[in-house]
């Protein structure tokens, strides 16, 4: 009996952060460390596709180490209504997720086009996203330094 490998899929639920919310994230990096264009608000969830619970983007990375990132939350059809620091996966392969996230780790997903659940890379592709990566890599892989 042959087993079928898992072949996990990033789940690309979309919202926008408010701009109160982008201004309280900038707020927990020290003065001075980030810029208004560093905090992402065309926010798409990093999880692994799911049909329930929250939804999780990565917000803005915090300058040090060990100091995590700032996340948000919402539940599909609301938009984000917090901002919080959750501290970086710890995972032995380079994941960009936070601790303790449910499914699969971001260096476990495919490198094919990204399709979030429900839609073609057609329909859910917006200017300036890369089809070939999930979006918490394009984040995360260039402040960690992660090949």
């Amino acid at each position: 009996m042959s087993v079928t490998p898992h072949h996990p899929q990033v789940c690309g639920e979309r919202a926008t952060l408010p701009a109160d919310l982008a201004d309280a994230a900038q707020r927990f990096a020290p003065p001075g460390t980030t810029y208004p264009e560093d905090v992402e608000r065309a926010l798409r969830c990093t999880l692994e596709a799911h049909t329930l619970g929250d939804h999780h983007a990565f917000v803005l990375e915090l300058p040090g180490p060990g100091t995590g990132a700032v996340w948000t939350r919402w539940t599909r059809g609301h938009t984000p209504a917090i901002v919080l620091v959750l501290p970086d996966c710890p995972a032995d392969e380079p994941c960009c997720e936070y601790a303790g996230h449910p499914g699969a780790h971001t260096w476990q997903f495919p490198r094919a086009p990204f399709t979030p659940t429900g839609g073609t890379a057609a329909d859910e592709t917006r200017e300036g996203d890369d089809p070939g990566v999930p979006p918490q890599e394009c984040a995360c892989q260039s402040l960690h330094g992660y090949a």
